[in-house]
């Protein structure tokens, strides 16, 4: 009775009031795993990710059969970008019921995921032939027509999808970003009002449409929307972060400001809202700020790797505590590897601590990914300056003079330049 209490508190927005009657229950049955599931999805729905899992995980320890439990952590982990774990949570929920058609789902999206088309397809198939005329299945097709880049094929998907779930969100956001990649904004926005017209709209829909209108470059419905979202949910997270990053676009960072400490005070764990906090005080020039919020933000989650970064960078621009810094820029990489701004981060360090050989190879790295920066231009250009190599030093230090002539610190490669008769 009162997990049936807690489920009602839930589909009515009531988390608050929800997590008191799960603990109620778990007070008459401490080792309910039906409890703690409904914890997780009541941490989830409010967009509190680590707790979610923590719950749906302890779930997984207390349920003989755990095949709610483990498509939750699949889904939970594949929304957070960690395909590998989705993957094994998914296998098993499959190892329990081999033909849950959610786990199929699942994996099709984990292997698209991975950018295994083949293995992905092959899940969409087996998802079609038997829900042929279900919404999802066709959501599942478009998806894959997309990686194809058989956009008119995809489009055909979510049309078809839409006329038999006329709510479908996932068609809708398709639809919205193939409107959006193909130059036509105002198809995307009618589109956006046509939705918002048929029915009452729900947080997710607001979500959407606050997204939808931000990519079609009309960022005062988008901010209205998103204002909608908190007033019809305060408990929704996602809703206070994205307007927080739509302030932080037009460069409101005040305000960008207040709507991530909104999410820092109902959620103190959340990493990417801390983060943003450090990036705003950052961009606002309050550096010891910044400081203390990049702090706080590894002390929550010690390999968040933006933060990581970002801290090591201010470090590395007082010239202080340079090995600290190095550690941090380090942590930093293994959890973006791809990173070039992370490489760059590494290299200045590096350079700092007039270690060049090593500080040119993360230059070079960070240059290859994206050639058009004229701030790694620089300092790749700096490093072999410092080096002694004046030759190779030339050609990244015009270049970055030639993709912007005024950007921040223009005036030191003008003058390596100038000593070197450049």
């Amino acid at each position: 009775a009162l997990l049936l209490q807690a489920e009602l508190l839930r589909t009515d927005h009531k988390r608050v009031d929800a997590l008191a009657a799960v603990k109620a229950a778990r007070a008459v049955d401490p080792r309910s795993s039906s409890a703690h599931l409904l914890a997780g999805r009541i941490y989830a729905a409010g967009d509190q990710s680590e707790d979610a899992r923590k719950e749906f995980e302890e779930a997984l320890t207390l349920d003989a059969r755990p095949l709610a439990a483990n498509l939750e952590l699949a889904r939970l982990h594949l929304t957070a970008g960690a395909a590998d774990k989705a993957l094994t949570y998914a296998q098993q929920a499959l190892a329990i019921q081999p033909q849950n058609a959610l786990a199929h789902a699942l994996l099709s999206r984990i292997y698209l995921r991975q950018g295994d088309l083949a293995k992905a397809k092959a899940e969409v198939a087996t998802i079609q032939k038997a829900f042929p005329n279900a919404a999802g299945s066709y959501d599942l097709a478009a998806m894959v027509q997309l990686a194809e880049r058989q956009v008119p094929a995809a489009r055909a998907s979510y049309d078809r999808a839409l006329k038999i779930q006329p709510n479908d969100l996932e068609a809708l956001g398709g639809l919205l970003a193939i409107d959006v990649a193909a130059g036509r904004p105002k198809d995307a926005a009618s589109r956006i009002d046509a939705a918002l017209a048929r029915q009452e709209p729900g947080v997710d829909l607001l979500l959407l449409a606050g997204r939808g209108y931000a990519l079609a470059g009309d960022l005062d419905k988008s901010e209205q929307q998103l204002r909608r979202a908190v007033e019809a949910d305060p408990g929704r997270l996602q809703a206070y972060a994205m307007l927080g990053q739509l302030y932080a676009r037009q460069r409101r960072l005040e305000e960008a400001k207040q709507r991530f400490q909104d999410v820092l005070a109902r959620n103190p764990k959340s990493v990417p809202a801390s983060t943003m906090v450090g990036m705003i005080l950052e961009a606002q020039g309050k550096t010891a700020d910044a400081e203390k919020q990049y702090q706080q933000t590894l002390a929550v989650d010690a390999h968040a790797g933006v933060a990581a970064n970002n801290l090591a960078f201010l470090y590395a621009a007082a010239n202080r505590n340079l090995d600290e810094a190095l550690q941090l820029a380090k942590t930093a990489q293994q959890q973006l590897p791809d990173e070039p701004h992370i490489s760059d981060t590494v290299g200045w360090i590096y350079m700092k601590k007039n270690m060049m050989s090593p500080a040119i190879e993360q230059f070079e790295s960070a240059v290859k990914v994206l050639p058009g920066d004229p701030v790694l231009q620089f300092h790749l250009g700096m490093a072999y300056f410092q080096s002694g190599d004046f030759t190779r030093a030339k050609a990244p230090l015009t270049k970055a003079l030639s993709i912007k002539a005024d950007f921040d610190g223009a005036a030191d490669p003008r003058k390596a330049l100038v000593s070197m008769g450049g």
